[in-house]
């Protein structure tokens, strides 16, 4: 849940009206693939409701559910995804094509910065996580480093209810339990 935190909590209501607008609801049956490794990613897209695997070469390297964004990677960079992503259960998403999102990139600055800053800022903890996990030893350190990896910028921190609010909003829209 924390990706969808950091990035509509840095978007505005009327980036959220036409995520929802131009995005379409699709619903995956367990063992469904979202996305392929090294194959051209199509959109972008937020896990609504249901779990997915992300695995690459393969091997399982996380379960990921509601709140989770992918596809967000291929789309600053332009490359295939390095992971798939495969539906574990029944898994609803709102997913944006690349081609929708690009244009309306480049048609709306403000929007784009915000897309953009959001996605830096998510990126950025997800590095200092990763960092965190290349020096762990023992599992009392790991414990203390989770704390430290759970910890939410302070200036995201403020947006969180905001991006709590806008997520049940695009549940409601996709008619998400």
């Amino acid at each position: 849940m924390k990706k969808v935190l950091y990035i509509l909590g840095l978007l505005e209501d009327r980036d959220i009206e036409w995520m929802t607008t131009i995005g379409h609801k699709i619903t995956l049956k367990p063992g469904m693939t979202l996305l392929k490794e090294g194959e051209e990613s199509e959109a972008m897209s937020i896990i609504v409701g249901g779990k997915v695997v992300v695995s690459a070469r393969g091997k399982a390297l996380a379960s990921i559910g509601a709140g989770e964004i992918v596809g967000e990677i291929s789309l600053l960079d332009s490359r295939p995804p390095s992971a798939t992503v495969t539906a574990e259960v029944e898994t609803v998403v709102l997913s944006i094509s690349t081609h929708d999102l690009k244009a309306h990139l480049a048609s709306d600055i403000g929007f784009a910065a915000r897309l953009y800053h959001a996605l830096s800022v998510f990126l950025a903890q997800r590095l200092r996580h990763n960092n965190l996990q290349l020096i762990i030893g023992t599992s009392r350190e790991i414990d203390e480093a989770q704390d430290e990896m759970d910890e939410i910028d302070p200036d995201v921190l403020e947006q969180i209810t905001l991006a709590g609010n806008r997520f049940t909003l695009i549940m409601k829209k996709l008619q998400v339990a």
